[in-house]
Formats: structure tokens, C-alpha cells, sequence
């Protein structure tokens, strides 16, 4: 997730924070946006190495963060929140990519209570282009127009002569 912000879980005793997804411990943590190579080699300048979480699920949050809990625990009361570090991943030119659709429908699906459609969906078959220059394009062009329909011609005209 280029962009996203890293989440710092607080367990306070009122709310239960979980883990949604989580980088590497390669992974650093860039303050410009404008940028994307990390700086590494300045000392006390470099970007920060570490292990970053971008999406967190709170749930049994009983009360707004700062108030205390009421005295007793209500179902009616407790809530669930899914935090993004960033919203691009569901964007248009996103949704497909790294899984980003499962994770953001499955999390819509958790907090809706529709566990039922919670799962791994099946992928979206992806279009690939036939790169080529213009040599192998005319190889291409070429033999599929005449050698392999001449080839067939060929052939035919030899069983026609042994049949015949």
C-alpha cells in the first residue's frame, strides 16, 4: 500500500484493536508522498525500517476514545470500525490489484455481519498483450496467414493423392 499511513494499535482496555494487515520488516516509512525510494544511508535523516500496520479492525469499542466506559458491558452499545491507513487500494485503477478488493469487500462484509460472504473470491481472468516488435509481429502475421493454412493445403492435397 505506496501512500498509507501507518496505524499504532492502543489496547486501552475498552477497545480490542486487531490486526488487518501488517508489512514487512523491510519495509520503511516515507514522509514525503512525492517520494518513493526510501533514504537509508543518512543516519538520524534516514526513513524509519520497521514493521508498519496500514489496516486495523477495533472491535467491543465501548466508548469514544478519552470518555470512560459505561459500568456495564451492553451488546447495543459495542462497536466495530475497520481503519484503512489509505483509500487509494479501492480506487478504480486499485480494486484488482494485490488482493485490495478482497480485503476492503470482506471487511464491508465482517462489519455488516454477512460472515456467510466472507471468503477468497475467484480472480479475475487478466487480458496480456502480445508484445512485439515489428519483425516478430510480421513473422507472426506472415506464417499464420500463409504457412500454416498452406501447411493444411499441403497436407490435404497429399491424402487426397494417396486416397485418390
Amino acid at each position: 500500500m505506496p501512500s498509507a499511513t501507518a496505524l499504532i494499535p492502543q489496547n486501552d482496555g475498552q477497545r480490542n484493536p486487531i490486526i488487518l494487515a501488517a508489512t514487512s520488516s523491510n519495509s520503511y516509512l516515507i514522509q514525503d508522498l512525492e517520494r518513493t525510494k526510501p533514504i537509508t544511508d543518512e543516519g538520524d535523516n534516514s526513513d524509519p525500517r520497521d514493521i508498519f500496520i496500514p489496516a486495523l479492525l477495533i472491535e467491543d469499542g465501548l466508548s469514544p476514545v478519552g470518555m470512560q466506559a459505561p459500568g456495564s458491558r451492553s451488546p447495543l452499545l459495542a462497536y466495530k470500525l475497520v481503519v484503512f491507513g489509505d483509500s487509494d487500494f479501492v480506487s478504480n485503477s486499485f480494486f484488482g490489484r494485490d488482493d485490495g478488493s478482497d480485503l476492503f469487500l470482506n471487511s464491508a462484509n465482517y462489519l455488516l455481519g454477512d460472515i456467510s460472504l466472507v471468503s477468497i473470491r475467484e480472480k479475475v481472468f487478466p487480458f496480456r498483450e502480445f508484445k512485439l516488435n515489428r519483425n516478430e509481429f510480421n513473422f507472426v502475421r506472415w506464417t499464420s496467414w500463409l504457412f500454416l493454412p498452406g501447411l493444411m493445403g499441403l497436407i490435404a492435397s497429399l491424402v487426397w493423392w494417396v486416397r485418390r
